[in-house]
Formats: structure tokens, C-alpha cells, sequence
């Protein structure tokens, strides 16, 4: 079905380093706001973005994205795909938290487990295309996904999926509030409303372009910070590292010369009913109904007056 939305505006969202305790040193503890708890962590089951966000710090995938676009080698370490499959070959020495190594048998097992109606992911049609069937050789190291539609973007989804090992797998429910974890941290602490410790794990040497966990800070801690303003005030007085602030406080960061880095986001849409019956199902109603909109005066009060217009809707 042919879709309309108005974009509000793009806004520079910052995301903002104060003076605190991480000084960019390696073996340090990093404190990162976030705006709200994460409920579950399952990685099968958690799609809020602060969950998706925190788990990429406990869970490696199969391949990254490097700045300009392109895949990148993770867990495998190389890759051939077709419009209806995938062969990913695992490198070897990776590992889960417990000690086990990550094989090509879990990371099939868990795109069927995923692939399965039965188990309700709604990582199915994200990070697993509909009708996925996995196969895993051990003898080659490799795992070959297929589907009986096409899929031209099975590997860039491949990003998407949080690696788990066979143990975890068994009883991803228990993972709501601690990890299985086959990337550089797990999960060591968990206060629901208030903040979660991750520590980073000895001996990860599998990164995207090669990093390690040498490379990283010792410790990362995610605080609930709720409100906006209260972040940048953590941040001012060096209580936390790193908020990312999208409205009115940030003309006074930038003030207090708090080194930030900013990139355009999507910020505020306009959503129409395309149900069989109801007036937007018309692409001709919801066209006019956009185009009496002052899109400007909506920019302004949903950035706050930082944001730049949108250049045209998505059909």
C-alpha cells in the first residue's frame, strides 16, 4: 500500500561529552544517559531503541557497517549472498561470556529459532528474512541461509542480529536482564529505572576493523536520565560522559564549550490510517491534507526552532 508522511523537520542531534570520569582513556568507566529504561533486553525480543542500542555493547553480529556504507566483517569473516541466500563463514576464536565458542551451529540455530512463527520474534522481517531456513557446517565453518523469496538485503540485515550462544538460546527470556553476551561487554549489573553496568570482557579480539577490547573502556554504565534538561545539567558538572541532547539545551552546552558531535535526524512524521474504509486511504486525501500544513511552524515547535525544513514526504 502507497504510503504519505510529513516529515516536521531534520534537527542536529548532539551528542555530547562532558568532563566527567571517562577522559578518553582506555581502562576507564563511561556514564551514558539515556532517556528512558529499556525494558527487556531479550535480544530476540527487544525492538525499543534504547534496548537495541545497549545491546550492540553485549552482542556481536555478523557484519558491521563501515562509515561510508559498506559491510564490514564481524563474526563472519567473509561472505557471498544471492537474491534468495546468504553463506556467512565464521572466523574462529570467537566466544560467548561463559567461555564457549560461538559457532556456525548457534548462529544457524538462531536465525531458525527466529525464522519460527512459533516463537513470535519480531526480529522476523528485520534482522531474518520471512521464510529463512539456516544450515550450519562445521566443517567449513559456514552457515547458509535460504529463502524461498527474494531477499536481495539478507547480509546488510545480518547486522541487525545479536549474536547468541546455544545455552542462551535455549531460555532467551532469562537474557530480559542480563546477557549471553558474544560481543565486548556483558551485563553485570541491572537496576530497572536507574542504571545498568556493563563490563568489558578479556580477551575479545574481534571487532569491526579489527578492534579489541583493549580499545575500549573498562566499564560503561547507562543512567536513566528522564528529562533533558537534567542530562545536560549531569553533563555541565561532569556527573555523566555522554547525553545526547536534541532541543533548547544545547545553545547552553555549547556555551560551556562541552565538546559534542551532531548528525541530522528524522524529527517528528505525520502518520495516516490507510485502512480499507477510512478517509487517508485515498493517496489524493492524504496528499492535500499535507500540503495545508505549515510545515515550517510545526519544525519550529517540535525542535524548538534548531531544526531545518524537510525537503519532501515519502510515497
Amino acid at each position: 500500500m502507497t504510503a504519505v508522511a510529513a516529515a516536521f523537520g531534520l534537527i542536529a542531534t548532539a551528542a555530547a561529552c562532558g568532563g566527567g570520569s571517562a577522559g578518553g582513556s582506555v581502562g576507564s568507566r563511561v556514564v551514558v544517559a539515556i532517556g528512558a529504561d529499556p525494558g527487556s533486553l531479550s535480544p530476540t525480543t527487544a525492538l525499543a531503541g534504547t534496548a537495541l542500542a545497549m545491546n550492540s555493547f553485549a552482542y556481536d553480529t555478523l557484519v558491521h557497517i563501515a562509515a561510508d556504507g559498506s559491510l564490514i566483517p564481524g563474526v563472519a569473516e567473509k561472505w557471498t549472498v544471492t537474491s534468495t541466500s546468504a553463506r556467512f563463514t565464521i572466523r574462529s576464536g570467537v566466544s560467548c561470556e561463559d567461555g564457549s565458542a560461538l559457532t556456525a551451529t548457534d548462529v544457524a540455530a538462531e536465525y531458525n529459532h527466529i525464522a519460527d512463527p512459533a516463537n513470535q520474534s519480531p526480529m522476523l522481517g528485520l534482522s531474518v528474512p520471512a521464510t529463512a531456513v539456516a544450515k550450519a557446517d562445521e566443517a567449513t565453518r559456514t552457515v547458509t541461509v535460504t529463502t524461498t523469496r527474494p531477499a536481495p538485503f539478507i547480509a546488510h540485515m545480518a547486522r541487525l542480529l545479536p549474536l547468541l550462544c546455544e545455552e542462551s538460546l535455549a531460555a532467551p527470556a532469562a537474557l530480559a536482564k542480563a546477557t549471553g553476551a558474544s560481543g565486548p561487554y556483558r551485563l553485570t549489573e541491572a537496576v530497572p529505572g536507574d542504571h545498568y553496568t556493563y563490563a568489558r570482557r578479556d580477551g575479545y579480539t574481534w571487532g569491526p576493523g579489527g578492534a579489541t577490547g583493549e580499545d575500549l573502556p573498562r566499564t560503561v554504565v547507562f543512567k536513566v536520565v528522564a528529562n533533558e534538561s537534567t542530562a545536560a545539567n549531569l553533563l555541565m558538572a561532569g556527573q555523566i560522559d555522554i547525553a545526547q541532547i536534541n532541543g533548547g539545551d544545547q545553545q547552553r552546552l555549547d556555551a560551556a564549550e562541552v565538546k559534542n558531535r551532531s548528525i541530522d535526524a528524522l524529527f517528528g512524521q505525520l502518520m495516516f490510517n490507510q485502512a480499507a474504509g477510512r478517509p487517508s486511504a485515498d493517496l489524493a486525501v492524504r496528499r492535500a491534507l499535507i500540503s495545508v500544513l505549515d510545515l515550517k511552524d510545526l519544525r519550529n515547535v517540535a525542535t524548538g526552532g534548531s531544526g531545518t525544513p524537510p525537503t519532501g514526504i515519502g510515497e
